[in-house]
């Protein structure tokens, strides 16, 4: 009698632990299969957010191209000379968020800034200048209108999305 219940006492050890791995292997497939899924939202999330802000930023450059093509009429049909530039920058700036400032520039010198407030120091030669020099260079030379500045404020916006980590796993 005592064998048979030794007997059956380790037949349920071996079906309990049996059942225990089984759980366990469930547990586990279903975990990974969970972070799976997650990895997978979290790159559609990304994928959304980056298409997004791949658009808005398009259509700033969009705007500042209008805006530097709006100041080349202006000076074309004036035979170069603004003499109410300030106003038209005034205008052009109020519809248009792509730019913070224009600048007027024969032959490379810069001659108006609007806002000229906080922007004094932006009078400079451009073609002489270490930075903006081979940009407007290029720019005359082929005959195009350029348009350059920080980018940091069309990226500024950037901040107001979060994106998640994802790993390339």
């Amino acid at each position: 009698m005592f064998k048979q219940l030794r007997k059956a006492n380790q037949n349920d050890y071996l079906l309990i632990t049996a059942t225990l791995i089984l759980l366990v292997v469930f547990n586990l497939s279903l975990l990974s299969y969970v972070q799976g899924q997650q990895k997978a939202a979290e790159r559609d999330q990304a994928q959304a957010l980056a298409t997004g802000f791949s658009r808005t930023l398009k259509g700033e450059i969009k705007n500042a191209l209008t805006l530097s093509t709006t100041l080349k009429e202006l000076v074309l049909a004036s035979d170069g000379k603004v003499d109410n530039f300030s106003t038209v920058a005034k205008y052009l700036l109020a519809e248009n968020t792509a730019a913070s400032n224009l600048q007027l520039a024969p032959k490379g010198k810069v001659t108006e800034i609007y806002p000229l407030k906080g922007n004094e120091a932006g009078k400079i030669n451009l073609l002489t200048d270490s930075i903006r020099g081979p940009l407007c260079r290029y720019g005359i030379s082929r005959q195009v209108t350029v348009t350059q500045g920080p980018i940091a404020d069309c990226l500024a916006d950037m901040e107001k999305y979060v994106f998640p980590e994802v790993s390339k796993d």
